[in-house]
């Protein structure tokens, strides 16, 4: 093979969109979904902080209100439908989002048990509908 002629690209495992050097090694190609591990671990980082957040929010908010429902406020059922809504929000996005290769975001399992609390909230939710209300 001459230097002017490209390597064969039969077999490689990520198709014939893959570039590679004169080496055969492949070339950094974010749009074919190549990205370096730093980029990667950037990514994780921040996934996770973000998850950290929000559940820690989520965790002060549902706190909250169960403070208010024993206080008595008339505004807790407002409240545990508008965060039952925003939480399976929340737990929806996480399992359905794609990254920039078309993947889900997260994995299915940490996904699906993203939504586990929704189903405690809906519990609350369907309790407090059932309690008359304050006066």
């Amino acid at each position: 093979m001459n230097d002017d002629q490209a390597p064969s690209r039969r077999g490689d495992p990520r198709g014939p969109r893959a570039h590679r050097r004169r080496d055969d090694r492949p070339v950094h190609d974010p749009a074919a979904g190549d990205h370096i591990p730093a980029q990667v671990d950037s990514a994780v980082s921040t996934y996770l902080v973000l998850l950290s957040v929000v559940g820690a929010l989520g965790v002060a908010a549902w706190l909250g209100t169960a403070w208010a429902v024993k206080a008595g406020k008339r505004w807790t059922r407002a409240a545990t439908a508008a965060l039952f809504a925003l939480g399976t929000g929340i737990g929806l996005t996480g399992l359905l989002v794609t990254d920039t290769s078309g993947d889900t975001g997260l994995p299915p399992a940490p996904a699906w048990t993203g939504l586990a609390p929704c189903l405690a909230a809906l519990v609350a939710v369907g309790v407090l509908g059932r309690r008359p209300r304050p006066a």
